[in-house]
């Protein structure tokens, strides 16, 4: 599916966020040959999926699988898409998700308008999440996450409601855990459409990953994020 004939994501986040206007990426980034952005060594990329076991009720559960590059990396969208399409994938919604103090941005579209990469600050994403359109459960299929300078914490107090619903992020632990998931194949090719097999072994930062990259035992951003932009509770 081509995303200038798929723009409602796009339109959605042009309403809470001044600096991403859809008309404007139309015009400036339609065709943009050799778009690229970076990811770092503090960013942390992910992809959601939900979890269908009932734990608690009025709370949906979410599993994240989270990939840290070791060094700077340089992406380019058009290589990227390429390779996607080689692997059967026709769309990516790729979100960086940034710090508000942070003034970079940069958004836009693939050359064949198949990958769209956004970039939002956390309370505009966040409002995005509870007030798009296009529900969660739509686009989320087709997205990679980058939080930048963000660890396993900020991703479960960003996410905390998700159209308005009480939302819980987890690592995943079922019967299955031993068994290769949809969501792990899903990462994994994003991932090698980056880069080859080599490369992105090399980049893994598992085996030296702080503590405090993947688990979640300081909540210090609570306050800050899990109220912003919700509809008042009837």
């Amino acid at each position: 599916m081509n995303f200038q004939k798929d723009s409602s994501v796009l339109d959605s986040v042009s309403q809470i966020n001044s600096t991403v206007d859809s008309k404007a990426i139309d015009d400036e980034y339609i065709p943009n040959e050799n778009f690229e952005f970076r990811i770092l060594h503090t960013d942390t990329n992910f992809v959601l999926t939900v979890n269908r076991s009932r734990f608690k009720e009025g709370v949906t559960n979410l599993i994240t699988k989270m990939y840290i590059f070791k060094e700077p990396c340089t992406i380019c969208l058009d290589s990227l898409e390429n390779t996607l399409k080689e692997n059967g994938i026709e769309k990516l919604y790729i979100f960086s998700i940034r710090n508000d103090d942070n003034l970079i941005n940069k958004s836009g579209y693939s050359k064949d308008s198949n990958i769209i990469y956004l970039d939002l600050k956390r309370t505009e994403f966040i409002k995005f999440l509870n007030g798009n359109t296009r529900k969660f459960l739509e686009y989320n299929p087709y997205s990679l996450f980058i939080l930048r300078d963000g660890n396993y914490l900020d991703i479960k107090n960003i996410f905390a409601y998700i159209d308005n619903t009480r939302v819980n992020i987890g690592r995943g632990g079922s019967q299955k855990a031993h068994v290769l998931s949809p969501l792990d194949l899903r990462l994994s090719l994003y991932l090698l459409s980056l880069y080859n097999y080599e490369t992105i072994t090399y980049l893994n930062t598992f085996n030296g990953l702080n503590k405090s990259r993947y688990l979640s035992y300081a909540d210090y951003t609570y306050n800050t994020y899990r109220n912003i932009g919700l509809k008042p509770r009837e």
